[in-house]
């Protein structure tokens, strides 16, 4: 059954690049949330999933193709939902039996189901994935990682983002090679990243502005540590840019950011003004950290200015086109401009 939101308000309007609202908001017993910059998707307190914005691709998993901006589509078939990931234009979850199921965009077999659709779903299941702990999309590929460290990918491999030695696109899953103790993954356009159970962080894939922060501009198809960079506790990407939290609260960056004006880093760099930090959440125009004492955020080689939201009782938080999207306590969903 579709989940209506009567205290959804749309204030601003669609942005033809993201079609995202720039305001809103949902009571909507939502404990996480997952977004790029055409659509975002959050995980009830029920264990299901629902989605909102753009849906030319069905990545909303409804089984339409209708965009929403306004309600928030239940995606059908799917429960039990431990993990959630959102891409370009589809997204996947963990869910029952532990397995991987995704809808949407499947060009490049993103979907991983080993056909090429232009539309799949609504919630295919990847074969031969079971038993993950997380989850990462990028642009046009999704990696897993397994309870036992283990990281598979599948979809576009041009860069190399598969990380298994190959250029070749991979309609079904392939292993990272020389990865067995991965705890969380990251991934942007054409990139992906790996926090290792020791606190190293370890990327592969596209570096053309140094997103993989290993200290020049080479692609490659298998992982590599990024520089000069441990006790991590936290990473996100997207498209260019990656961030990372240290157990000291500090968030450290690299890669590019296209609005900010900045050049690009090949190695981690410190951002200003952040410390405390629990959670990072990277965005189309702008990074955001969770903190102890609220929500800050910076463009790169910015230094970080608290955003205008309340703070306070938020669990989990995601950049959604122009928007920061967080999540309360009570499970109220709340999107804005991050100033």
């Amino acid at each position: 059954m579709l989940h209506r939101t009567p205290l959804a308000i749309v204030l601003g309007t669609l942005l033809l690049t993201g079609c995202t609202q720039s305001e809103a908001a949902f009571s909507a017993g939502a404990t996480a949330i997952a977004a790029d910059y055409r659509h975002a998707c959050i995980v009830r307190d029920n264990r299901t999933v629902a989605c909102w914005g753009d849906n030319r691709t069905a990545q909303l998993g409804d089984g339409t193709t209708d965009d929403s901006f306004d309600d928030l589509r239940t995606v059908t078939d799917i429960y039990d939902v431990r993990e959630l990931t959102v891409g370009e234009d589809f997204s996947c979850a963990v869910a029952q039996r532990a397995e991987v199921r995704c809808w949407g965009l499947n060009l490049l077999g993103q979907v991983g189901n080993g056909q090429i659709l232009a539309i799949a779903g609504p919630t295919t299941p990847v074969p031969e994935v079971t038993g993950s702990i997380g989850l990462a999309a990028g642009r046009n590929h999704t990696c897993a990682v397994a309870a036992d460290g283990r990281v598979r990918c599948w979809g576009a491999n041009d860069s190399g983002q598969l990380g298994d030695g190959s250029r070749a696109d991979r309609v079904s899953p392939v292993e990272v090679v020389d990865i067995d103790n991965a705890v969380s993954l990251s991934a942007g356009a054409g990139f992906t990243c790996a926090l290792l159970e020791d606190g190293e962080v370890t990327c592969w894939g596209l570096n053309s502005v140094g997103q993989l922060g290993v200290g020049d501009r080479e692609d490659r198809s298998e992982p590599s540590t990024v520089s000069d960079l441990d006790r991590v506790v936290a990473i996100d990407s997207q498209l260019a840019s990656t961030c990372a939290v240290r157990n000291d609260g500090s968030v450290w960056c690299w890669g590019s950011d296209y609005h900010s004006g900045e050049p690009s880093t090949a190695v981690p760099r410190r951002v200003d003004g952040i410390s405390g930090a629990k959670v990072v959440t990277v965005g189309e125009q702008r990074s955001c950290g969770l903190t102890q004492s609220g929500i800050l955020c910076w463009n790169h080689g910015s230094s970080a200015v608290p955003a205008p939201t309340d703070s306070t009782d938020v669990v989990d938080l995601a950049l959604f086109g122009p928007s920061l999207c967080t999540v309360s306590r009570a499970g109220e969903v709340t999107c804005r401009p991050p100033g």
